[in-house]
């Protein structure tokens, strides 16, 4: 029988350790949630166990991302899409994604891939956010905005689909996508081939466009200015993102 277990991320004071240790690397499948615990980071597994990684939640992250192989700036480039400065860390259909901005003491990181539904106690005045165990249901209580919560996951399920549809346009360009069952899908299309080139040439170029800007801006302080965007657009040969629109996301992102 399926039980649900509940945890208070919003008084971690509350909160069962089960272990401290170095070695635990989190990752997609085996781990549910992560949040900053005094100078550690606190880890809930899919087993439904809290864990103690005895290093910075930010310094957890970015180990995650070096071991997944995920590029913050190719990230940025898929993000300047979806319009919306909060980033998750995603890798198609696994997604890991914060309920807050980065810079709040209160953020939880959690596997939405994982994710069974979420609402908002107006008793408790919490978030409430079901996740998926191997065998039962973690409920996780958090100090959230409804609004901005379901904001956050909504785009990093943007930048999910972006990643899908450019891994399957680059399929189709190398002649290895397959047919099921003999059905030809929606997206096999000479006009879907086409935007979907048109979306790898974007990405690209906001790719070159974010390594570039930072860059320039770690080098001179500031923002490169519009000459030095057209000719940076013509050398990429596709036009990227624009500067002046993406600036405190670059400026952001620069000091993470």
């Amino acid at each position: 029988m399926t039980c649900i277990k509940t945890f208070d991320f919003s008084d971690l004071s509350t909160i069962e350790i089960n272990a401290e240790m170095e070695g635990f690397q989190p990752r997609f499948d085996n781990t549910l949630a992560l949040t900053a615990y005094q100078q550690q980071t606190l880890i809930l597994t899919r087993e439904g166990q809290v864990i103690i990684l005895n290093c910075r939640l930010q310094e957890c992250l970015n180990r995650f991302r070096r071991e997944n192989g995920i590029c913050r700036h190719e990230l940025n480039a898929y993000y300047s899409m979806a319009h919306c400065q909060t980033q998750a860390i995603i890798s198609g259909h696994y997604r890991l994604v914060p309920t807050h901005g980065a810079s709040n003491h209160q953020v939880v990181y959690y596997m939405a891939h994982h994710l069974d539904t979420y609402s908002y106690s107006r008793k408790l005045n919490r978030l409430l956010i079901i996740l998926k165990g191997r065998v039962n249901l973690y409920q996780l209580r958090v100090d959230a905005s409804f609004s901005s919560f379901g904001r956050i996951l909504t785009a990093a399920d943007q930048v999910a689909n972006l990643q899908l549809a450019n891994i399957e346009d680059a399929m189709w360009r190398m002649g290895i996508y397959r047919e099921h069952n003999g059905l030809r899908p929606a997206s096999g299309t000479y006009l879907s081939h086409q935007q979907g080139l048109a979306l790898h040439q974007r990405i690209l170029a906001n790719y070159a466009v974010a390594v570039t800007n930072e860059a320039f801006l770690a080098a001179f302080g500031e923002l490169p200015g519009a000459d030095f965007r057209r000719r940076l657009s013509s050398v990429i040969g596709y036009p990227g993102m624009p500067a002046k629109k993406d600036e405190k996301v670059i400026k952001q992102c620069s000091t993470d």
